[in-house]
């Protein structure tokens, strides 16, 4: 065999080589080719032994010739090269292989279907498990065992879940908001809501997403307004042009992926306690919220804007690990924190308020953050999103901080994660030489 194909094929069988990998994805072509001449020339040192072929992984054929005998596919690193008497497989096996190697194994154990398997418990060896040292004292027997029942019991899962989503109160909204989410007509909806009612709003987005796109709808073309208690995931990826507003209270992931939309959770105005002393949503507001805003008048529970990569919000305190492995956005927390707060935090902002502005550093979690005073424009903004909270939510607390601004600004503490603090500062100083 001339010592070029020879060297293919060993580098063929390894997928773990640079080389064939970088063939394989970067020069496909020009290995297709390096690969025929190389077939060409071992087909004129090997007489008689039949058509040699080289095939890869399905998808597009980059190389077929005929008049050699070879097909080539190379849409990922992998390819087989087989001829009468010398087979070269690599370990990226093609589906068609694989495919073929099931139907062997279950032929072997005398199933004709995956179905006839599943529930088979019976047909797993595992002696070679149980043997083995990391495995002593590990007994599978409970796991796998397969209970006594009739034949014309079913072993699986043979009857669709109804999951009951034609009675959400998503497709109510979605029947009486046509207006807006067809025509971008705006519209001011009264629901009821209770905590059996939950990810209201995920099915309505979709249904804009779906019209509009991205873009979703003009701000504020949809307001929704409920009372209640909403259930988990109220405003999970609700979309642009939307306003969310429960009076009452909401349970955990308010907010979820929340994606442009504007929440809003505030007491009732009959209510006799003070909101800032009372959880109002429960944990992990706005987990993974990419954009929006959200105006809480009350106490979050814990993890609040866990993951948060964009949206702004504004709440009366926190529980534990706020801010967690947050990204991007902004946090405003005019009350209590709990601990461990700014775990992980690379991106975004937080500023903190406290009534005597003396902060306990046992409650931050340093590791990858900062912690500075308001400057001048900091100063401004966060007194615009007050404004806002008050404008939404009629904050008796965040009203309380605004009319006493000059002494009540030095009490917020800004959190800032270092590495985007640099990022920050780098952009800026690019922008300025530019």
């Amino acid at each position: 065999m001339p010592e070029g194909l020879q060297e293919a094929f060993i580098q063929l069988h390894n997928p773990l080589c640079e080389a064939a990998l970088l063939k394989a994805q970067q020069a496909a072509l020009a290995f297709a080719y390096e690969v025929s001449q190389l077939v060409h020339d071992v087909r004129k040192d090997i007489k008689g032994l039949g058509p040699i072929r080289a095939v890869g992984v399905h998808g597009q054929t980059i190389l077929h010739r005929p008049e050699l005998g070879i097909s080539l596919q190379l849409n990922a690193p992998a390819v087989i090269a087989e001829q009468t008497g010398l087979v070269v497989v690599s370990d990226f096996r093609t589906a068609d292989l694989a495919a073929e190697e099931m139907r062997t194994i279950m032929a072997q154990l005398g199933f004709r279907t995956v179905d006839e398997m599943v529930g088979q418990s019976q047909k797993l060896n595992m002696n070679a498990a149980i043997d083995h040292f990391k495995a002593q004292g590990i007994d599978l027997s409970a796991i796998l065992y397969k209970p006594e029942v009739a034949e014309n019991v079913p072993v699986r899962n043979i009857t669709k879940q109804d999951h009951g989503l034609d009675n959400v109160l998503d497709v109510d909204i979605v029947s009486k908001a046509q207006k807006a989410i067809i025509s971008k007509e705006p519209q001011t909806l009264h629901f009821d809501i209770k905590n059996t009612n939950r990810s209201v709003g995920a099915l309505l987005s979709n249904e804009i997403s779906k019209a509009h796109g991205r873009e979703g709808l003009p701000t504020d073309t949809l307001k929704l307004l409920f009372k209640g208690a909403a259930g988990q995931s109220f405003g999970c990826f609700a979309t642009k042009g939307l306003h969310m507003e429960v009076t009452g209270n909401a349970n955990d992931y308010f907010g979820k992926g929340l994606s442009g939309a504007r929440l809003v959770a505030k007491v009732p105005e009959e209510a006799t306690f003070k909101p800032e002393e009372n959880i109002i949503i429960g944990n992990v507001a706005l987990y993974g919220a990419t954009a929006g805003e959200a105006y809480i008048n009350g106490i979050a529970g814990e993890r609040f804007c866990v993951r948060n990569s964009g949206a702004v919000a504004v709440v009366e305190g926190v529980g534990d690990h706020g801010c967690e492995y947050m990204t991007g956005g902004e946090a405003v927390i005019l009350g209590k924190i709990g601990r461990n707060f700014a775990a992980g935090m690379s991106g975004g902002i937080a500023y903190i308020y406290a009534e005597n502005g003396v902060f306990d550093d046992r409650n931050f979690n340093m590791e990858m953050i900062g912690l500075e005073d308001l400057s001048k424009d900091d100063i401004a903004h966060v007194k615009e999103l007050i404004q806002n909270h008050i404008s939404y939510t009629g904050s008796p607390l965040a009203t309380q901080i605004l009319a006493d601004w000059n002494t009540t600004q030095k009490h917020f503490i800004k959190v800032m994660p270092t590495d985007y603090k640099a990022a920050l500062e780098r952009m800026a100083q690019e922008k300025q030489n530019a």
